[in-house]
């Protein structure tokens, strides 16, 4: 009988086959951006509520997931946070589009936010400091007359060591 010349090739399609890895993959990659939209559109509690953690190549990768709304679309609520976690560290698809950087955005948008934060304290000083000859004592002085409140910087998003982690 003639084997394959690439025996684990074929045996590896055939595992991947059996646990309906494509559509696992792609699932739970559509469940966590459907996570991390409601989590953003409709903002209400602020603190993770489950991380994932994982091994790939070496590194340690990790993904947080948000408690959403009742008011979120039924996609954000199909799974909660735990089990989404759940699946995304028995996949392999999702979390090779982790180790290429493609699900990174989180880490960017918290980025983004400091910066437009930044920019619009900054701004708000200027103006502070061209009316009254000085620069504002704190942030939060410019509160009322220049800004409407302090934007977000994204630090409420952080974990805070207590969330639940599944590995």
């Amino acid at each position: 009988m003639q084997l394959p010349v690439d025996l684990s090739l074929s045996l590896y399609q055939v595992k991947r086959g059996l646990a309906r890895e494509p559509e696992r993959g792609r699932r739970v990659i559509r469940l966590l951006f459907a996570n991390w939209l409601a989590h953003v559109e409709h903002p209400g509690q602020r603190k993770p509520a489950a991380r994932a953690r994982f091994h790939i190549a070496k590194q340690t990768s990790g993904v947080l997931l948000y408690h959403v709304s009742p008011d979120a679309p039924a996609g954000a609520r199909a799974l909660s946070p735990q089990e989404v976690a759940s699946w995304l560290v028995t996949t392999n698809d999702a979390k090779l589009a982790f180790r290429y950087g493609f699900l990174a955005w989180p880490n960017v948008r918290r980025r983004e936010q400091r910066s437009y934060r930044e920019l619009l304290v900054l701004l708000a000083g200027e103006i502070y400091r061209r009316e009254r000859g000085a620069l504002p004592p704190s942030d939060e002085a410019l509160v009322g007359t220049y800004l409407k409140s302090l934007p977000d910087d994204g630090s409420a998003d952080l974990d805070d060591e207590m969330t639940p982690t599944v590995e």
